[in-house]
C-alpha cells in the first residue's frame, strides 16, 4: 500500500475463507502502517462506503474475495506490505460479503429520502473512549469519493473531520450532546430515524432541528421529517441529544400554549394558533401509544386518549414550525 493524493488503497481478503478483522488489524500492528484502524467496505445495498473499525467490530469476518479499502500509514513509503495470515482465517456457515455479531450500546440514527436511499451514521459508548479521536473506535466518513447524499457526526471535542461511526464514554449515555452533518441537495423529501440498542431503558434520545426549534423524540420509531429548502452541506442544524429525562422544549411561539388532562380520557389544548398540529403520546420508557393530527381553530381543542394505565406520560404537541412537550399524569 502506498501514499498518495488521499492515501485510500484497495485490497481484498486473498484466502477462500473467512478472515477475523480484529486478527487483520493485529496482523497489521506495525507503527504508521495504516493511517487509522478502519476498513471501508461497498455496501451494495445502499450503494455506498461502510466504516468498520478494530475497537467495534473486531469480531467483523471478511468474505473471501470481499474488496475493502484501508488508509496507508506515513511508514507505507518505506514498509509498504499489508500481511494477510492464512492461520487467522475461518470457515462460516453462511455466505454472505458483511457478516457481524455482538451487542454493544449504540445508537444508529438514518437519513432516508423520497427514493428510499438511505444513509447511516453510528453512535457507540464504550468505557475506553474519549470525547475525542479514538483509533479503532472512531472511523471517518469514506473520503476517496465525493458525497452528494451522507450522514455524519462531529467529535465532541472536534478534529475538524466527518465521522459515520463515533464512540463516545459510557459515562454520557444521559447526557450527550452531538453534532449531526447532512449532505443532501435541494427540495428532498428527507426523514430521520434512529435504532437504539442496550442503552438504559430510562433513556430518552432526542433530535433537536435548531431551524424549525424542535426536539423529536426517536425513542419506539420516532421520526422526524422535513424538506430542503436549500442544499445542505454539513453540520449546525441537527442534533442528538441522550437524556434520562424528558427534555422541556417550550419555544418562544408555545409559550402561551397549555396543554393539561382534562380527565384520565381526555386532553384539553389552550392558545394554539389556528392550523394544522399533531400529538403524540409516550409512556416513560419511550413508547409510542397514541399519533394523531387535527387542525386548531385558535381556541380551544379536546384530544380523547386511548384505555392507559395509571403513570406518567409525555405529551408531544408538534405545529408546522414548533414543537412542545409536556408531561401527564394519569390517576
Amino acid at each position: 500500500i502506498t501514499q498518495s493524493t488521499s492515501n485510500y488503497n484497495l485490497v481484498s481478503n486473498p484466502f477462500t475463507a473467512y478472515l477475523n478483522l480484529g486478527d487483520f488489524f493485529q496482523d497489521n500492528a506495525t507503527s504508521n502502517l495504516l493511517g487509522q484502524n478502519s476498513i471501508w467496505v461497498w455496501n451494495a445495498t445502499n450503494a455506498t462506503y461502510d466504516v468498520k473499525t478494530s475497537g467495534n467490530d473486531g469480531d467483523y469476518e471478511i468474505a473471501h474475495g470481499q474488496a475493502f479499502f484501508v488508509e496507508a500509514g506515513t511508514a507505507a513509503n518505506t514498509d509498504d506490505n499489508l500481511t494477510f495470515d492464512i492461520n487467522d482465517v475461518s470457515h462460516q456457515g453462511t455466505d454472505t460479503f458483511q457478516k457481524s455479531t455482538g451487542t454493544k450500546s449504540s445508537i444508529s440514527i438514518s437519513i432516508t429520502d423520497e427514493n428510499s436511499n438511505t444513509r447511516m451514521a453510528k453512535i457507540y459508548f464504550n468505557e475506553e473512549a474519549t470525547k475525542g479521536f479514538d483509533n479503532g473506535y472512531d472511523g471517518e466518513l469514506f473520503g476517496g469519493a465525493s458525497h452528494s447524499f451522507a450522514l455524519f457526526s462531529e467529535l465532541l471535542e472536534d478534529n475538524g473531520k466527518n465521522y459515520q461511526v463515533q464512540t463516545l464514554p459510557t459515562s454520557l449515555k444521559q447526557s450527550a450532546i452531538i453534532p449531526l452533518g447532512l449532505i443532501v441537495d435541494t427540495d428532498k423529501e428527507i426523514k430521520i430515524n434512529a435504532e437504539i440498542e442496550n442503552l438504559p431503558l430510562d433513556t430518552f434520545v432526542y433530535l433537536e432541528d435548531k431551524e424549525k426549534g424542535s426536539f423529536t423524540l426517536l425513542n419506539d420509531n420516532g421520526s422526524h421529517n422535513f424538506t430542503t429548502e436549500q442544499a445542505l452541506t454539513g453540520k449546525g442544524r441537527f442534533y442528538i441529544h441522550t437524556s434520562a429525562k424528558v427534555l422541556s422544549t417550550v419555544n418562544e411561539t408555545l409559550e402561551s400554549v397549555n396543554v393539561y388532562k382534562l380527565n384520565n380520557s381526555t386532553l384539553s389544548i389552550k392558545g394554539l394558533s389556528q392550523g394544522k398540529a399533531n400529538i403524540k403520546l409516550f409512556n416513560t420508557f419511550g413508547k409510542q401509544l397514541m399519533n394523531t393530527s387535527f387542525y386548531s381553530n385558535g381556541l380551544k381543542h379536546q384530544i380523547y386518549l386511548p384505555q392507559l394505565a395509571t403513570g406518567i406520560y409525555v405529551v408531544q404537541l408538534q405545529t408546522e414550525k414548533r414543537q412542545l412537550n409536556k408531561k401527564v399524569v394519569l390517576e
